[in-house]
């Protein structure tokens, strides 16, 4: 599943909070997406448990919201960016 999280700064750090919280997730920067639309891209399988999808979501608000990336209202630096 992409998440779009916009700048290529911001994703590469997000990228490596992530890794460092123990959730490996891909990165795509350009020239494998457009400058400005970064995305992380998750994989998800019947393999996974209901506790591990758990504690990658919740890997993914902590760190998101640490980032800046996922506020309170629910929307993200990407989507507010769409916005304007």
């Amino acid at each position: 599943m992409p998440i779009l999280i916009g700048p290529e700064e911001l994703t590469v750090g997000m990228w490596q909070a992530l890794l460092e919280a123990g959730l490996y997730v891909n990165i795509v920067l350009p020239p494998g997406c457009p400058k400005g639309q970064c995305l992380l891209r998750t994989s998800y399988s019947s393999a996974h448990t209901p506790a591990q999808i758990d504690a990658a979501l919740a890997i993914l608000e902590a760190v998101g919201r640490q980032a800046g990336v996922l506020t309170e209202g629910g929307t993200g630096v990407a989507q507010e960016a769409a916005a304007h």
